[in-house]
């Protein structure tokens, strides 16, 4: 399989297991460097289980293609990828913070806005009817409970505070 099949195809298997991600693939003229970039960089920094995948992605990646580079980046990339090959991005993907639940609407019936730039009470009172139906979900469907939280959200750039839900 050549370079640019494996790659494409491990970033389809990448999406169908993280839906919220989006992957770039570049090629590196010059260089010959395969580059990914993965968005959001809260994700690419912070999923344990994401990172898992990477590796053992880059280790598939040596063992079949010992003499060629795969690079993995995000938004602090200070390279200037210009040679773009293929991007995928998840359904549930968002580059703004806000969650659509209209994704998710043919499957569960939500009736609640996650969207980060929302009062306080705003979210206390989205987290008590998102509690309610996540609660009839680990009654009736799910063998691992789901927890919810209202969590605070802070800005590193900005400096401001905002409020999320979190399951």
């Amino acid at each position: 399989m050549k370079i640019k099949e494996y790659i494409i195809k491990k970033l389809n298997e990448l999406i169908e297991n993280f839906p919220f991600l989006k992957a770039s693939y570049f090629v590196d003229d010059f260089s010959k460097s395969n580059y990914i970039k993965i968005l959001p960089l809260n994700e690419f920094e912070g999923n344990k289980e994401y990172k898992e995948f990477e590796i053992k992605m880059i280790i598939d990646f040596i063992n079949q293609y010992p003499y060629d580079e795969i690079v993995f980046v995000s938004e602090k990339n200070i390279l200037e990828l210009s040679n773009l090959v293929y991007e995928i991005e998840g359904k549930l993907f968002t580059d703004k913070h806000t969650y659509n639940t209209d994704i998710w609407k043919n499957n569960f019936n939500f009736d609640f806005d996650l969207s980060f730039n929302k009062s306080v009470i705003d979210i206390i009172n989205n987290y008590h009817s998102l509690k309610e139906v996540i609660e009839k979900f680990n009654e009736e469907i799910f063998i691992n409970p789901i927890i919810v939280e209202p969590v605070e959200i802070i800005e590193e750039e900005a400096g401001e505070i905002s409020y999320a839900l979190a399951a």
